[in-house]
């Protein structure tokens, strides 16, 4: 699995690789039209494609990785620190039993008269 970020470059944006570990692999400046992948000869790349996809979803500069699939699956992952902080958070639930927001609901009250639920018709 490869995770991309998008970052404000000094003269261009940035879209750097990192494995699931949170390494960096690569990094390529990249805009609409350009970008410095060996793939840049291209018609098109993932990181442009990637580059709108960054935009639309309004995570530039926030931490925010893509796992970006060239099927056109694509999942966001939060900021690392936040993604280890909800880690911690799923194992101390397991840990301590049945996750909270898997504890059963209270149970909507049911009125005591029969036929209060239905739709009334005039005739």
């Amino acid at each position: 699995m490869s995770l991309y970020t998008l970052t404000t470059g000094t003269s261009a944006w940035t879209i750097k690789k990192f494995d699931e570990d949170y390494n960096l692999e690569s990094e390529y400046d990249v805009d609409e039209a350009t970008c410095t992948c060996p793939r840049a000869d291209k018609p098109s790349c993932r990181h442009r494609q990637m580059f709108t996809e960054f935009f639309h979803r309004d995570h530039v500069d926030d931490g925010w990785f893509l796992e970006f699939d060239a099927n056109g699956e694509h999942k966001w992952h939060p900021p690392a620190e936040e993604a280890q902080a909800v880690l911690k958070e799923q194992l101390e639930a397991t840990a301590a039993g049945r996750p909270e927001n898997l504890q059963p609901a209270t149970p909507p009250s049911i009125p005591s008269r029969p036929g209060t639920l239905g739709i009334r018709r005039r005739i």
